[in-house]
């Protein structure tokens, strides 16, 4: 018996390191693809901060420029299909200016959350609302709705972050956790019921592991989502950039909308539209409450075509 327990003693030591080993390399993992998840949502974020700054922004200011527009005029009104709101105008003022002050936050040191955020949601971060009536001006406003985002976001598990050593992580409707402390300390007297213990112990980290790898192919969809938002908004804003420089041209060139004929109208009601799909694409909302990508990011390849 004392030899059998000694065979198991040096067993559960053996299995038990595996598991450890196992967790280890689980969680080297998930924090490698946390990274790179993050950073790549905030390079967004970043970029669709300038591009409400930026293009829209110039749009806005251009168009204020114009005098005597009517938004209930005739040709205006009949023209819906290219026209332009006053509620689509303030929007955009709205947004545009709370960018910029964003913008100006992140040059100081504003937390990594902030541009998660906006790379999630866009526009909506300075209206204060997701399009389900989720309050998301600050991280831990989305905390309680969306875990995936809150894990990449950073911060305590209070306020909606922590990671994969603290809590279980949502990710992509797959939790992978909780991770369990699985340290020699569980090394009992018995030596037989510590190989239970380590085998235990051993199955519990292969599972983590599974699920880990479940959980890193997510991140990497995700990051090859965001990529190709990232160039489709670049695009975008170099076509919104050349129809704010005709825009700009044709009102230094006559400032009175009652002057402008029927084909100039057009083309100012064209050039909105070119900025008002940038803006669409922006706002478009990357990840669900369940923290898996959404319906409308999927299809985002036919904006590619415009």
């Amino acid at each position: 018996m004392l030899i059998k327990g000694l065979r198991d003693g040096a067993k559960s030591k053996e299995v038990q390191n595996r598991a450890e080993i196992i967790v280890e390399v689980a969680e080297k993992k998930m924090s490698k693809a946390k990274r790179e998840t993050s950073e790549a949502i905030e390079k967004l974020g970043k970029e669709k901060l300038e591009a409400y700054r930026t293009e829209v922004k110039e749009f806005v200011d251009t168009f204020s420029k114009l005098r005597n527009f009517e938004f209930n005029d005739k040709f205006v009104m009949e023209s819906s299909d290219l026209g332009i709101s006053e509620l689509q105008i303030r929007e955009m003022k709205e947004i545009s200016l709370t960018a910029e002050d964003t913008l100006k936050g992140v040059v100081t040191g504003v937390g990594a959350g902030v541009l998660v955020g906006w790379g999630t949601y866009g526009g909506v971060m300075a209206l204060g609302t997701a399009s389900t009536g989720t309050a998301i001006a600050s991280l831990s406003g989305v905390a309680a709705k969306n875990a995936t985002l809150a894990w990449l976001g950073g911060g305590s598990l209070a306020v909606g972050g922590g990671g994969i050593a603290v809590g279980s992580l949502v990710l992509g409707g797959l939790v992978a956790g909780p991770v369990l402390l699985i340290a020699g300390g569980i090394i009992g007297a018995k030596a037989t019921e510590s190989l239970n213990n380590a085998k235990a112990n051993l199955s519990v980290a292969k599972k983590l592991d599974s699920d880990v790898n479940a959980a890193v192919k997510e991140t990497e969809v995700i990051c090859q989502k965001v990529d190709q938002v990232m160039k489709i908004i670049k695009v975008l804003r170099k076509d919104a950039s050349i129809a704010n420089e005709n825009l700009k041209r044709l009102v230094r060139q006559k400032d009175d909308w009652r002057q402008y004929s029927d084909t100039e109208k057009k083309t100012t009601f064209a050039i909105f539209k070119t900025v008002q799909i940038l803006k669409e694409v922006v706002e478009i909302p990357l990840l669900t409450e369940d923290g898996v990508l959404t319906k409308e990011i999927n299809e985002i390849q036919k904006y590619a075509q415009v």
